[in-house]
């Protein structure tokens, strides 16, 4: 018998309950260890709390696929996830752009420190170097 388009069986909600509960519990790790920062972490928290949600709650993803006029359950928790990620990778473009505008506008103040005081530049860079 082949199950309704639109339900999960029992054993694929159990996969997405276990899968997001995992990644929930693996965000929650990785901050308590200091990998990940809190304003990151935040992020992921509420992207697997979400997924955790949305596995649980079969009728709220229905209302989802239903709105998307999908013929899956999974079509549009793809669609999210591919939603969600370009959203984060849009923003680290920021970031780093923001970060390599910060690194050029830093090594054109050294290098005019540099000019400016050309006998103490060096050992005073090492110093901060090594500290």
């Amino acid at each position: 018998m082949v199950p309704e388009p639109l339900h999960l069986t029992p054993i694929q909600q159990a996969g997405a309950i276990l899968g997001s509960v995992g990644l929930l519990v693996f965000v929650a790790l990785q901050i308590y260890r200091g990998k990940l920062r809190e304003d990151y972490g935040a992020l992921w928290f509420t992207a697997a709390g979400a997924t955790v949600h949305l596995s649980v709650w079969q009728d709220g993803l229905r209302l989802v696929a239903q709105t998307l006029d999908a013929v899956t359950l999974t079509a549009p928790v793809f669609l999210l996830s591919i939603g969600f990620l370009t959203i984060v990778a849009i923003h680290y473009s920021v970031r780093f752009s923001e970060l390599s505008t910060q690194v050029h506008d830093l090594a054109r103040e050294i290098a005019l420190l540099r000019v400016e005081h050309p006998e103490g530049a060096a050992p005073a860079a090492r110093a901060n170097v090594d500290h």
